[in-house]
Parts: structure tokens; sequence; C-alpha cells
């Protein structure tokens, strides 16, 4: 399964910054029990239906949800209605074009499932595991908890890492003593993104100039990301712009200016960008010229 998830992956196209779309998946988790309902749903910032689910699994073929006995796919969601063991594979969302974003990992298994993040884990959040039974309710077990074959922690409920970190990489399964153990998900950890200041025309300027504060995101899109601006260290929201713009600008729009972003439809936050300081002098004279 492993090889062919790699084949899968050299398909998919990336480019540095955050794919336009993002694969929502319902129940969120990477492992799924058989016989429940999936539903796997392409989201851009338009709400556009124009993106096709398609997957990739053992049978080493491309599938296409709209076009499959597998699912039903409405608008830009795909249902399975019941779902078996082989329903185990790679989804993606295809755009019109044919080009394949967001991959994600879905494991169908009959038993004991570990419910674990769907998505990589962003540096510094917290990350909770339990292991699930199908056949009780609630399907909550009393387990042991495993990475990468090693025993972390054993008979508890649930196993949480309330700061994650790049070590905490690795693959997860959980193991009861007579339900028996789920199958493996791989736990990525992802760097929490820095946002960055920038002041246009500059950060010394003259009253009355229009001026432009610029919050970007380090390596990241600009769409799918909301943005939070700050100024002089209070904690109120004074925009929620990309660009925010004074024009024109008065002595009072001096001040320290910081930022912040929240990911569009997902889980992950930015670092506060550093403060960038604004200085605004009295009206140029331009008869000095």
């Amino acid at each position: 399964k492993i090889s062919n998830i790699s084949k899968c992956l050299t398909l998919f196209v990336f480019s540095g910054v955050s794919p336009p779309v993002s694969l929502i998946i319902s129940p969120s988790r990477s492992q799924h029990f058989t016989s429940v309902s999936l539903s796997l749903s392409c989201e851009d910032q338009s709400n556009s239906d124009r993106w096709r689910v398609k997957r990739y699994t053992d049978s080493e073929q491309w599938e296409d949800c709209s076009s499959s006995v597998w699912g039903s796919q409405t608008g830009s969601t795909c249902t399975i209605s019941s779902t078996i063991t082989s329903d185990t594979g790679v989804y993606c969302c295809q755009s019109e074009s044919g080009e394949n974003y967001h991959p994600v990992n879905i494991t169908v298994h009959s038993g004991v499932i570990l419910e674990s993040p769907v998505h990589p884990v962003t540096e510094g959040d917290t990350l909770t595991l339990r292991c699930l039974y199908q056949f009780t309710t609630p399907p909550n077990l009393r387990a042991d908890f495993y990475k990468d074959g090693s025993l972390i922690q054993n008979q508890t409920t649930e196993m949480i890492i309330s700061t994650v970190s790049k070590s905490h990489e690795g693959f997860y399964y959980c193991k009861h003593s007579e339900r028996g153990e789920s199958p493996k998900s791989w736990i990525s950890v992802r760097e929490r993104p820095k946002a960055k200041v920038s002041i246009k025309p500059d950060q010394h300027v003259f009253r009355g100039e229009t001026v432009t504060l610029r919050c970007d995101i380090d390596g990241e899109g600009v769409t799918s990301w909301q943005y939070s601006w700050y100024k002089d260290g209070s904690g109120s929201v004074f925009s929620e712009l990309h660009e925010h713009t004074f024009s024109p600008v008065t002595e009072s729009d001096a001040g320290k200016y910081s930022c912040y972003g929240a990911e569009r439809g997902g889980s992950r936050t930015s670092n506060i960008s550093d403060a960038v300081t604004l200085k605004v002098s009295g009206e140029f004279d331009h008869t000095l010229l």
C-alpha cells in the first residue's frame, strides 16, 4: 500500500504555496469504519463546482467519483454511502485542466481504528489520538498507543500531545488486548508559518501621503488566509484586510503594527509578525524643493 501511495504522490502538483483548494473529509479523520457514510468535499474560496474528487487505490489506477460505482458526486462533493475496505487509498481534488491537489490518505477498516487527524498537524498545536471499536457504544477503547512500533502510552482512552514538534512525526497505531489493533497512520508535522509586515512607500512618511500596510504569510498563498491587524500591542483587531491603506495618513496613524493569519476553512494559524514602526511627520513643504 505504501508503494502505491508513493506512485500516486509523484503525480500531484506541488507549487510551494497553499493549494487553491482543500479536501475536507467528514468525519474528519484518516481512518474510518466499514459500512458507514463518508463525505469528501473540494472547497475553494469561490465555492466553485469545478473540482472533481479522484482516488488512487490498490487497483493502481485513477478512479473518478463522478463516473464510478463506489461513490456519487454532487457539485464538488463526493459521497460514499457505505464504505468497504477497498475504499482505502489516496484521494485528491482534480481541476478542470487535470491538475491534482491536496492528497489525503484514507484507510477503511473493520474493527479497531485510530482516530487521528486527516491533515498534517502544525507545530505547537495539540494532538489527540483515540482508539475506537466499531461494534461497541460508545466506541472508545482503553488501549495501548504505539509510535513507530514502540509503546508510548498504555491503557488509556486517549493520548494527548499538548505541544507538537517535528519529533512527533511517525507511524501511530493503537492496540487492545481483546479487540485487536488498528491500522497504522502516518502523522506529519508542519512548521507554523510566520506573518510579515511591509509598509509602502516607506516606514517614515509625511502627513497627507497614501500609505499601505501589507501582511504576508511566509511561503503561503494570499487567498487561503484571513488576516488580523494590531497596533501598538493592543489585543483589539483594527483591520482584517490583506492590505490596509491610510489615504491620507495622519500623525494619529503612527505606531507599531503587527499582523496574524488564520487559514480559511482550516485549523492552521501563523505566528504573529514582528512589529514594524510607521512614523508620520508633519506635511511635507514642497516649496523647499
